[in-house]
């Protein structure tokens, strides 16, 4: 007996419905798939934070500092590199969203993670560990809250706008940002523009297009994962970050 074949209806009958299933599906994963990683990105931070605690414990109630000593020099480090004794892990520095990744350069002793100088222009680029890393590529995902805000006192500037800053000038910390998903000329530390509580200057300075469903400045779903200065983390949404009252990048607690 003859096997019956398909016709070509039913084969583009078929090849239709696997169409349609894949169209209802792909975005659906790709939503779980970015659901994973944002899961990531604030279990990064909240250990980054935990980290950040106790490196202030041990130094007085103040803050590790964004930076010290001159790029390129052994006396170099960043924030990153100053709290590695309690995070115990580079990775924790970049989020799964980011294209662009940690590396650490092992030449110097002890390593340094990768990072740029800071400012702005081509040198900003530059690998401030010396290594010639191009820190388009290698860099952190989250900086360090160091908004200013021009002709306002210390309370409407971010945590780490002064260095070492004691804990206990921030009256709220669990309504303060302090580390947040960066981008820019450095990603490590965030400020400069025209402060806080400017919309622009703060979308200029975050990376509000890391995950999906909020990925352009103005839309009002825009937002970004952020450390606040009482260890906890999570998904917060911009224009609401930035609004007053309730601004998150000061230490006012009455904003």
């Amino acid at each position: 007996m003859r096997r019956r074949a398909f016709t070509l209806i039913e084969l583009l009958v078929v090849i239709a419905i696997i169409a349609i299933l894949a169209a209802i599906l792909f975005p659906v994963f790709a939503r779980a798939r970015d659901a994973a990683r944002k899961t990531t990105c604030t279990s990064n931070l909240k250990q980054i934070g935990t980290a950040i605690l106790m490196y202030a414990q041990d130094y007085d109630e103040c803050l590790v500092p964004s930076a010290i000593g001159a790029c390129a020099t052994p006396d170099s480090y960043s924030w990153g590199d100053l709290i590695q004794p309690y995070a115990r892990n580079t990775g924790l520095l970049w989020c799964p969203s980011n294209s662009i990744k940690v590396r650490v350069n092992t030449s110097l002793n002890p390593p340094r993670i990768v990072r740029d100088r800071g400012g702005s222009g081509a040198p900003a680029r530059d690998d401030c560990t010396g290594g010639g890393n191009n820190t388009g590529q290698w860099n952190y995902s989250y900086g360090v809250n160091g908004f200013t805000a021009p002709g306002l006192p210390v309370a409407d500037r971010g945590p780490w706008n002064v260095v070492g800053n004691s804990l206990a000038i921030i009256k709220a910390p669990a309504e303060t940002a302090g580390i947040a998903e960066g981008r820019g000329a450095s990603p490590w530390a965030l400020g400069g523009g025209s402060g806080a509580y400017h919309y622009p200057s703060v979308d200029g300075q975050v990376d509000v297009r890391r995950h999906s469903g909020s990925n352009a400045a103005g839309q009002t779903n825009a937002g970004v994962v952020v450390m606040y200065m009482d260890g906890h983390a999570k998904f917060t949404n911009l224009a609401r970050s930035v609004a007053r009252p309730g601004n998150i990048w000061t230490m006012r607690d009455t904003d």
